[in-house]
């Protein structure tokens, strides 16, 4: 028994339908890693039950998205009390881009609290970030199923 695959679409039109393709899988990507992002800094920023004097442990949570070297998406924002602020987001830029600077290749999602003693307000038994962490693993990990299912069916 011989079966025979006879293919009707052009070889530039096979090229265009796969890079079309890639391109919406690159665009919901970005999509979902940037609203679990979002939500992370969203959550950490909101759901932190201690003094924060100096406003800067809160402006210092932020979120970078990185694809290939290129920076998509980032998210610093100045915490609205304390009697400084600016130092937080200025500490969580520079060790974002740090950071971001590790990945030349593929797809980076980086959120964090910059300053340096936000593991000593963690250890003292204050959500930090550590809260946001567990929230942001489940709901990227929902997330990329339902894609996977979506480019499956």
């Amino acid at each position: 028994m011989k079966f025979t695959i006879e293919l009707k679409t052009t070889p530039s039109e096979l090229k265009q339908f796969t890079e079309m393709v890639l391109s919406k899988i690159l665009e919901i990507n970005e999509a979902v890693l940037t609203e679990v992002g979002l939500e992370f800094v969203r959550n950490a920023r909101t759901n932190a039950p201690y003094e924060d004097h100096t406003g800067n442990l809160r402006s210092s949570k932020y979120l970078i998205l990185v694809h290939d070297g290129q920076v998509i998406q980032e998210n610093f924002e100045e915490s609205a009390k304390g009697t400084d602020r600016i130092t937080g987001i200025e500490t969580a830029r520079e060790i974002a881009n740090s950071i971001s600077s590790e990945y030349p290749k593929g797809w980076v999602l980086i959120v964090g609290a910059a300053m340096e003693y936000a593991s000593f307000v963690e250890a003292k038994g204050f959500d930090v970030i550590s809260g946001s962490t567990l929230g942001a693993e489940k709901r990227l990990s929902s997330a990329f199923q339902t894609v996977l299912n979506q480019i499956i069916s």
